[in-house]
């Protein structure tokens, strides 16, 4: 019989590590690179420079390249993630692979802090970048597939939502960076 003195927290917290203990060994993880990457305004910000001067260069005949590194896009994100507060996730590291993006940070379960590992793809269609979640776990459990497509669904939803009139035609992600190119949208 269960104790009704015990506070609901206590009991979905008993009931997170009882999961967690159960997945141990069983699960394989994809590991993220390693090595800190460091926080900086200054990335931030010639990140956000990189983006406007692709975009004023982008013309019809001409296709423009933005370049974003490891430490602009970590540092991007840390500072949009503590000055909004909208998305709960702390201390984000990006790293670019060939062909992948990987994404840690730490996420607040029932008070807990556990770590979030994402592995994403980048693609391009009908003149947009888009982003697919290949693998989302946590330090001990495989997010279901129902969740992948959520976050998936919504990153994308979100980059439709900006106002760039830039087409997007490729992009590749290399070791440490990722390069876009687009040219100007015909209106």
């Amino acid at each position: 019989m269960m104790n009704s003195n015990k506070p609901p927290n206590l009991i979905l917290i008993i009931v997170l590590f009882a999961l967690i203990v159960l997945a141990c060994g069983s699960q394989t993880h994809a590991t993220p690179p390693t090595g800190l990457i460091v926080v900086k305004r200054e990335a931030a910000q010639q990140l956000k420079q990189n983006a406007y001067q692709a975009l004023a260069e982008a013309s019809d005949s001409y296709e423009a390249t933005f370049r974003v590194t490891d430490e602009q896009i970590t540092s991007l994100v840390a500072l949009e993630l503590t000055r909004t507060g909208q998305i709960p996730l702390r201390q984000p590291q990006v790293w670019f692979k060939p062909d992948q993006i990987y994404v840690t940070g730490l996420v607040s379960v029932a008070g807990v802090d556990v770590t979030m590992h994402l592995i994403c793809s980048a693609f391009v269609q009908d003149g947009r970048l888009l982003f697919e979640i290949t693998s989302a776990q946590t330090d001990y459990l495989d997010l279901p597939e129902a969740t992948l497509l959520s976050l998936t669904q919504t990153i994308n939803e979100a980059l439709a939502e900006l106002p760039i009139e830039v087409e997007i035609t490729k992009v590749v992600i290399l070791e440490g960076e990722m390069r876009v190119k687009g040219i100007e949208q015909n209106n």
